[in-house]
């Protein structure tokens, strides 16, 4: 069993996410509700979705969850209860948000742009430059990566000191 000890009980809601319908994994797949335990500072010791897939003729719900988040699964046994209770009633992303709610999940969808500034509207160059530069940062912590990625990284940085 996984340590989730101070994590906290959390979900992202994709199509609210600033970032959201951009981002969905397939055409099939019309929202997404990602849930787990969060680390205050960040990361997560396991978390598990919930997706709406289009397949032509209805809408259907599928729980994902990799090995690695089993435990945390695990632990949510009173959310577990409460979507048996729905078995076959297909609630809505909103709707399944709201439950999550009411069991105390805290909502942790990022709703506003970081890389727009209140009333400023930037070019998508900036903001993609903005987005560049937090890439090459995150890359440069987190430790040691491929010649490749070595590589892309260096020639990153050489495009953004040329503005």
């Amino acid at each position: 069993m996984r340590d989730h000890d101070g994590d906290i009980r959390g979900f992202y809601h994709l199509s609210e996410a600033w970032y959201g319908p951009a981002n969905l994994p397939n055409e099939n797949v019309v929202d997404e509700v990602t849930f787990g335990h969060f680390a205050p500072e960040g990361g997560t010791s396991g978390e598990m979705s919930i997706k709406w897939y289009d397949l032509g003729s209805k809408v259907y719900l599928c729980l994902e969850c990799f090995d690695d988040a089993w435990s945390s699964l695990s632990t949510f046994t009173d959310l577990i209860v409460e979507i048996g209770k729905l078995d076959g009633e297909k609630p809505t992303p909103k709707e399944f948000c709201e439950l999550l709610i009411r069991l105390g999940f805290k909502d942790l969808t990022p709703r506003e742009n970081p890389y727009t500034a209140k009333g400023a509207k930037l070019s998508r160059e900036a903001l993609l430059e903005l987005a560049l530069g937090d890439i090459l940062t995150e890359l440069s912590v987190s430790g040691p990566v491929n010649k490749g990625i070595q590589t892309l990284v260096k020639s990153a940085k050489q495009l953004l000191e040329r503005r």
